[in-house]
């Protein structure tokens, strides 16, 4: 709750779910196994427990955020909560997740439903576990355990190669989870032993400590779950093998304010990241800290709600089994005729008046060759694949060569060049910045591409002038980055192409489409929508721009910066009187931003005038 919250105090917050999967293979585990032991464990009468257990503070949850995304969210997002409601209601949010985002993506505020994506996991696990369990018991008795261990590399290994090859299965998908729940599993199984009662106490603080670990230095930039959710998954492990034991560890987790915490944590988990995300879109830019510690203790008030009237009454009342099916399939009606009624109107676009609807189309303000001409997969592409813009039966001059920072830069510079009998080649990857011997998280192939790419734009003797784009403060591994992006204008300097360095626009902390929308719904001015100018100069961003101003000094490569045009001597916009909303999402300047962000870069190499350009 905090790493949503609060991303700079624990990076790594999410890793919190890992160790609610390892808890959960345990306790299901020992449910499972006792109750078979003594006869008395049933199929359905364990469905029904957990139907009690999950579904009703479920359904308060889903049903309230769907009337509070009608006022809040925009079409787009509505119909995307739609999505995730008839998800949540088929039990597979997750694959819903996978399907439409990263974990990560800055597009996590409207999703207000994303975070289901751990109880579709849970689900599955509920439905496939029991009798898979009971089966490999009955098949290998005593020798069980090698079951378990062989399901558990097998899942370990595919979520390894999940984290590199498609980070979004490995996040989302249950095969690549199985390993967390197997560990669980695993203590379920394991004899009690002295070997407990002399060092449980030491293994629940050593397993407290790999859980705090986890959580400060398993940052988004490291390929996850895979080996390294290891770290807290065995600390977990190490916690529930000496959950009987006496220790500071357990004195730790006996304190009283983490019992409550405990009680409620399934309705604190529901509620949090909808009243962090509503939260979000409704304050946008004036979302700070205050309103951060007013929405955490909000989401305590409504999980102890939550707990007290919806939770426990369902848990201690003996309901018939009839009773209970019945109910269940009238949730499972509810939530379908709501989210397909939501999802199946295309988010009710008639609540948006006709400007804010104008406002959201900057969504799909976004290159027309984009989709054709960007490297979106990250496969490996060859140099005669690239595209040109412009006038098509002339060879381009000018290549635009970087990440998606480049795409829309490509295009506005490509219609300039039609006028001209010109055109202009795009050369753009998505999270590969054109730096050589760099290799991004999740992007393996981004080195090879980049070397190919350096090799082909000098060898082009056609090419005079390489344009390059980076979100600079975006990657990881900042020294590595730098050398590799020095490296690549040596190396363009050296054929003889003229390098022009564009620094990053001004990116935002808010959807712009959206925010911008929603104030002109509400009758409020945009005109002080942005950010202050001097946030420019300001952490991993100001660094950037200051690496490149060197970069530009040592090199005496030409650099162009993009906030000149949208930025007074106080503040950058994101939305102008005559070109409208400048960005189509939160970092990514649309067509007409472009446009007027590029007008100076435009006529530096279109101008009609003869001579030197830069």
């Amino acid at each position: 709750m905090f790493g949503h919250a609060v991303p700079g105090l624990l990076p790594g917050g999410f890793t919190g779910v890992d160790v609610f999967f390892v808890i959960s293979g345990y306790l299901i585990s020992r449910i499972v196994l006792s109750q078979s032991e003594r006869g008395r464990f049933h199929f359905l009468s364990f469905y029904q427990q957990r139907i009690r257990r999950i579904v009703p503070a479920l359904v308060v949850m889903v049903v309230t955020c769907g009337f509070v995304g009608a006022l809040l969210l925009p079409p787009g997002a509505f119909a995307e909560l739609g999505r995730n409601i008839t998800a949540a209601a088929l039990l597979v949010p997750n694959f819903q997740a996978y399907r439409s985002t990263g974990y990560f993506d800055g597009l996590r505020e409207w999703k207000p439903l994303l975070h289901l994506w751990t109880i579709g996991v849970e689900a599955q696990f509920y439905l496939l576990w029991p009798p898979i369990l009971l089966t490999f018991r009955r098949w290998f008795g005593q020798h069980l355990w090698i079951a378990i261990l062989a399901g558990a590399l097998s899942s370990l290994t595919l979520s390894e190669y999940w984290t590199h090859a498609n980070p979004n299965a490995a996040f989302f998908l249950a095969p690549s989870r199985g390993f967390e729940f197997a560990i669980g599993v695993a203590v379920a199984l394991a004899p009690k032993s002295a070997l407990r009662e002399r060092h449980g106490g030491a293994a629940s603080l050593a397993g407290l400590v790999m859980i705090a670990a986890g959580m400060i230095f398993l940052t988004p930039q490291v390929p996850y779950p895979g080996l390294a959710a290891l770290v807290p998954c065995c600390g977990a492990g190490l916690i529930a093998w000496s959950s009987d034991a006496q220790g500071i560890g357990g004195r730790i987790l006996a304190f009283r304010p983490l019992l409550w915490v405990g009680t409620i944590s399934y309705s604190l988990y529901l509620w949090h990241w909808p009243l962090l995300a509503f939260g979000r879109i409704a304050l946008g830019p004036d979302f700070g800290p205050v309103a951060i510690f007013m929405l955490l203790a909000a989401s305590a008030v409504v999980a102890s709600a939550s707990f007290a009237f919806v939770e426990r009454p369902f848990l201690e009342t003996g309901e018939a089994a009839k009773r209970i099916w019945i109910g269940s399939a009238l949730s499972v009606f509810v939530l379908l005729a709501v989210g397909l009624s939501i999802s199946g109107a295309d988010g009710w676009p008639g609540r948006f008046s006709s400007e804010a609807l104008r406002a959201l189309a900057a969504e799909q303000d976004y290159s027309p060759a984009r989709r054709a001409c960007h490297n979106n997969a990250g496969l490996p592409r060859s140099y005669e694949k690239n595209c040109w813009i412009g006038n098509l039966s002339r060879r381009p001059d000018v290549a635009v060569y970087g990440d998606s920072l480049g795409v829309e830069l490509a295009y506005v510079l490509g219609q300039a060049a039609m006028a001209q009998n010109r055109s202009v080649m795009e050369v753009t990857s998505t999270g590969c910045p054109p730096a050589q011997r760099y290799r991004p998280f999740g992007r393996p192939n981004c080195e090879a591409w980049n070397a190919n790419m350096v090799r082909a734009l000098a060898a082009d003797r056609h090419i005079k002038y390489v344009i390059l784009t980076v979100a600079g403060a975006y990657y990881d591994n900042q020294n590595e980055l730098r050398r590799g992006y020095a490296e690549t204008v040596r190396a363009l300097q050296r054929a003889g192409k003229t390098v022009v360095l564009i620094s990053e626009a001004p990116s935002y902390h808010f959807e712009v489409p959206e925010t911008v929308a929603l104030r002109l719904n509400a009758g409020l001015s945009v005109d002080t929508l942005g950010i202050p100018v001097e946030s420019l100069n300001e952490g991993a961003y100001g660094a950037w721009r200051g690496y490149l101003q060197s970069v530009a000094k040592q090199t005496g490569a030409t650099i162009f910066d993009p906030a000149r045009a949208i930025c007074t001597r106080a503040f950058c916009q994101v939305y102008d009187a005559a070109a409208g909303v400048l960005y189509f999402d939160s970092f990514h300047p649309g067509v007409k931003g472009t446009q007027l962000m590029s007008a100076a870069l435009v006529r530096a190499l279109y101008a009609r005038e003869t001579g030197k350009r830069f």
